[in-house]
């Protein structure tokens, strides 16, 4: 019986010939729709100190790592050039700093000093492992510091070498910037062999 239905009365306004609108809840019909600007995505709550060493722990402990023997590294270039600062290590059986820092094998190629190049490095690391280098995301950085990283170590092992065997001394601060970059090695190739770490540093 309603086919004789007579047709609804015209709105008001002029409804009657507005198109029907999918209901959205909350009232959210007339909201206009989201904004497709690209988004710096999750890095955008973290680019501040704080949150960053919360979230980013591999990342934030690598650059105290390096924040480190850098220093350590300044006071072992100190000690080099310098006859007012003297290391703070025992000067009698292994143990020996000063037999190590004075030694021919502290020098490269007999121009370059070994501790000058350490700070050279750690330098390099620290703005390497910056935050800001890590949220910069590329890959030339990313790059640079895995390699440095590596070649640093193998330089560390060449050092323990020539102190064990052909010194037979060992040097305590040297010891402490050996480990150093150890653990930066260790975390730094922990980080580039997880896909997941590896793509987020290289912005994928």
């Amino acid at each position: 019986g309603q086919a004789g239905r007579t047709a609804p009365a015209a709105k008001p306004n002029g409804q009657a010939s507005r198109t029907a609108q999918t209901a959205r809840p909350n009232g959210q019909a007339g909201r206009p729709a989201a904004s497709t600007k690209p988004d710096a995505g999750p890095d955008r709550d973290q680019r501040s100190l704080a949150t960053w060493f919360k979230t980013r722990r591999l990342q934030a402990t690598t650059w105290i790592l390096a924040l480190l023997g850098m220093g350590v590294s300044i006071y072992l270039t100190l000690a080099h050039y310098t006859t007012s600062v003297t290391l703070a290590c025992s000067g009698n059986g292994l143990v020996n700093c000063q037999k190590v820092t004075t030694s021919s094998w502290s020098m490269v190629f007999g121009v370059f000093p070994v501790a000058v190049l350490g700070l050279a490095f750690y330098v390099f690391m620290v703005a390497a492992c910056s935050p800001w280098a890590w949220w910069a995301k590329l890959p030339a950085i990313y790059w640079a510091r895995l390699g440095s990283v590596i070649v640093g170590m193998g330089f560390v092992l060449y050092l323990i070498w020539a102190e064990l065997i052909e010194i037979g001394n060992i040097c305590l601060w040297c010891t402490s910037v050996h480990a150093l970059t150890f653990l930066l090695f260790a975390m730094l190739v922990f980080h580039a062999s997880g896909k997941r770490d590896r793509d987020a540093a290289l912005g994928r």
